[in-house]
């Protein structure tokens, strides 16, 4: 099985010019970077209903989510620490506690521990040794 593309990674590949930063850049960082991280969840939860799924089709996903989303914490919600402009902190707080809130309840949604659960019955998790 093969994954999406990751478009997180490719904004990654290109510096960020914190210089240039506006609120409503800070409120589209953070709303891309919420709705990779949904997507990737999503994918994890589709890849775990085929019993050849792997750790990277559903554990990986997972995991890229939440590093994606930290990532992006960096280039919006961290504004709210560090910016002169009131205006960006308050986007950058908002953004903040959207993020903070969605990666606070993932541990709790059935979905993801179905997804889970359904990875370890698989082939390959019961290799996983450890």
């Amino acid at each position: 099985m093969s994954g999406p593309a990751d478009p997180a990674g490719e904004r990654r590949a290109v510096p960020f010019d914190y210089g240039t930063i506006t609120p409503g850049l800070v409120t589209e960082i953070g709303q891309a970077a919420l709705a990779d991280a949904e997507a990737l969840i999503v994918a994890a939860v589709e890849a775990s209903n085929d019993d050849r799924a792997v750790f990277a089709d559903v554990v990986g996903r997972l995991d890229l989510a939440l590093g994606d989303l930290w990532a992006a914490v960096g280039r919006s919600g961290f504004m709210v620490h560090v910016h002169p402009d009131e205006a960006v902190r308050s986007a950058a707080q908002a953004v903040f506690d959207q993020m903070t809130t969605w990666r606070r309840s993932l541990p709790l949604r059935d979905d993801v521990a179905g997804a889970f659960a359904r990875y370890v019955a698989t082939r390959d998790g019961r290799s996983i040794d450890g």
